[in-house]
Parts: structure tokens; sequence; C-alpha cells
């Protein structure tokens, strides 16, 4: 079970998640398969190798303790660096007159990331995992009911890897789901 949990939170970690889901998301509402490419490749670009490395090179230097950034307290200067990359991939993305549900699912993810930095400081550590993932969700129903149902599923198992792997309370992946929904309930009101 415990590697199947490993699996689960590998295959399944955020910086996988954010760009398969934008891919989904683009391609599922506009048919254009070049146009979808491009938005992963920009994301990769401005958002997913530079967390990769930065994450990394945190946790070769002990300023994190593993990969997942485990310890609520080294979590602040990791939000900060998340922040900064999603408003300049935001930016980028406006530049380029991308819009739609990749962007708006974007700035959902900025949501959820303002949210998640304040209750990580004043309260909990709040599963990005399960916020991801849970987001992707919400935001799917409006492209695609079955790939949200699979998205509910698999939001379900990682949910379930982050407790086994004892990397997060069940508050803290509760949190993760209510902050995602939130998130998206907020980005639709005020952009959708």
């Amino acid at each position: 079970m415990h590697q199947l949990a490993k699996f689960v939170s590998v295959i399944l970690h955020p910086l996988v998640v954010i760009p398969a889901t934008l891919f989904s998301l683009s391609y599922l509402s506009t048919q254009n398969l070049s146009g979808s490419l491009l938005l992963v490749f920009i994301t990769g670009s401005v958002f997913v190798m530079p967390t990769f490395f930065y994450i990394l090179y945190n946790q070769k230097t002990g300023k994190f303790s593993n990969f997942d950034v485990s310890e609520r307290t080294q979590r602040d200067s990791l939000y900060v660096f998340l922040l900064i990359l999603l408003l300049l991939l935001l930016g980028v993305l406006k530049y380029l007159n991308l819009s739609g549900l990749p962007r708006l699912s974007l700035a959902a993810a900025l949501f959820t990331l303002v949210i998640s930095f304040f209750i990580n400081k004043y309260f909990a550590k709040v599963s990005l995992h399960t916020a991801i993932i849970v987001g992707s969700c919400c935001i799917s129903i409006f492209i695609s009911i079955y790939t949200s149902i699979v998205l509910f599923f698999l939001a379900l198992c990682v949910s379930w890897s982050r407790v086994f792997l004892k990397r997060h309370s069940g508050l803290e992946v509760v949190l993760g789901w209510l902050v995602a929904v939130t998130s998206v309930a907020i980005s639709f009101y005020l952009f959708g």
C-alpha cells in the first residue's frame, strides 16, 4: 500500500496536474492541438520548470526537508515564489491574448495560493496536492462531466495517499478541498 500511495502522490503531483489540466481545458474547449501544446510549453517554461528547480535547490541545500515541502514553516518562501511565477504566467497569457478556461483556472490557482498562504501562516498546512486536483475537477465540470468524474476519483486517491503517507492530516486534506472549491467559485463569480 505504501508504494501505491507514493506512486499516486508522485504521478498526481501539482507540477504534473497543472499542465495536464491546462492542456485538457484548452483542447476540450477549442479543439486546437497546437494552441493547447503551446499553452503547456509556456506553462512549463514560466511556472513548472522554475518551480521544480526552486524546490530541488532548496531541498538540496537543506532549506526544504523534502520535495513536498512537508514542513509548514518552510512553505512561506515557496508560496511567495509560486505567487510571483503565477502572476508572471498570467501576465504572459494576457499579453498573448490567451483567455478562456485555462486562464480562469490559473486565476483560481492564484486564489488557492493566496488563501493557502494565509491559512498556512496562521492556522494549518493546506494540502496543495489535494487543492490543485480538486480545483481541476471543479473547473472541468464546465467542459466535460466525464473528465470531472475521473478527476474527482483521482482527487479521492490523492487525498488518501497524502494522509496514508503522513504528509498531511485529514484536516489539511479537507482544507485543500475547501480552498479549491472556494477559489474556483470566487474565480467564476469575478471573471466567469
